[in-house]
Order: structure tokens, then sequence, then C-alpha cells
């Protein structure tokens, strides 16, 4: 089996989160597609981790997306987490940046 390995600055995703979602959303959109199975921060770097989709038949991609999950503050990170799956949004990943906590989220076809 491939796997993908792209690597994001923090910087970039502390400066653009939007934009640095969207990279990553192009990206799993390509032919053939592709989606994000996890990733993890390793000094100031985020490494995300993709696989090729095993069925797409019906054209439907989960949406991903970096946000601020909460301050850094352990007993706040699963209630954090918690809310946003209820709100349909599954967490890959955490890392942390100054004193906050940010996440990579799924959302849609295999994110929730």
């Amino acid at each position: 089996m491939i796997q993908k390995i792209i690597p994001i600055p923090i910087n970039d995703i502390i400066a653009d989160e939007k934009e640095c979602s969207e990279m990553l959303n192009r990206a799993c959109r390509r032919s053939p597609s592709w989606h994000i199975t996890g990733g993890g921060a390793i000094g100031k770097i985020f490494w995300t981790l993709l696989e090729p989709c095993q069925n797409n038949s019906d054209g439907t991609f989960a949406s991903y997306r970096f946000a601020k999950l909460c301050p850094c503050n352990t007993d706040e990170v699963p209630v954090a987490s918690s809310a946003r799956w209820c709100a349909g949004f599954t967490t890959l990943a955490l890392f942390e940046n100054a004193n906050d906590v940010w996440a990579l989220f799924a959302c849609g076809a295999g994110g929730s």
C-alpha cells in the first residue's frame, strides 16, 4: 500500500489555517483520491498521513480543517473534542502551539 506524507510548518497553520486546510483538501481530491488517516507534530512541523481511498465510487469526499480546539488544559481537551464530535467533526490529530491546543478535523464521507 502506498502512503503519502505531507509536512506543514505549524507556523503556516497558525498564520492561515484556512489555506492549509484547503491545501490538504485539494491534495485528497486529486486522482487517485486520498483520505487523511492521522498526523502529528514533531518540532515545528505537522506531519499529515494520507492513504489512497479504497472505494469512492459515489464521488463524495471528507472535508479536512485545522482549527484551534481550546486552551492548553488537559480538562478542556476531552470536552472540546466531544463538542466538535457532536457537531459532526472527527478529531484526527492534536498539537500544541503556545498556550493553545489545535486539531485537524474531518467532516463528511468517512470523516464522521
